[in-house]
């Protein structure tokens, strides 16, 4: 009985699992799909596979973020629009010529200063 027993462990996993791999696997159908790698009988078959789940995702609130945000994962992103570069900004003019620094002058000579002699000197 311990066969029946594993057997039975083994069947309730995989009808637990079914419905995760079932909902996860619009990911890679949306990106085959987006990428052109499916033909049109295969994307009927796809949308009528996804029904169930497009229609929970309409009817059940809470779903529609989650999966969206999911499956936005496998979108095929747009390339940026290339725009044409920017012009370059204009070389400034170099600075004008520089006048050649005055030279310092310098300072006047102060007149010398000559003795009194018309006084009589304290050190004599």
């Amino acid at each position: 009985m311990r066969g029946s027993g594993a057997l039975a462990g083994v069947v309730v996993v995989i009808l637990l699992l079914l419905p995760l791999f079932y909902v996860l696997s619009i990911g890679p159908a949306i990106w085959f799909h987006d990428r052109g790698m499916m033909g049109q009988r295969v994307t009927d078959v796809c949308e009528t596979i996804y029904a169930p789940l497009e229609w929970t995702v309409h009817t059940v609130p809470f779903v529609e973020r989650p999966l969206e945000a999911y499956i936005s994962w496998f979108r095929q992103r747009q390339p940026m629009p290339v725009s044409a570069p920017l012009p370059a900004p204009p070389i400034p003019p170099p600075p004008p010529a520089l006048a050649p620094a005055p030279i310092p002058l310098a300072p006047a000579a102060s007149p010398a200063v000559e003795p009194d002699l018309s006084e009589p000197s304290v050190c004599r």
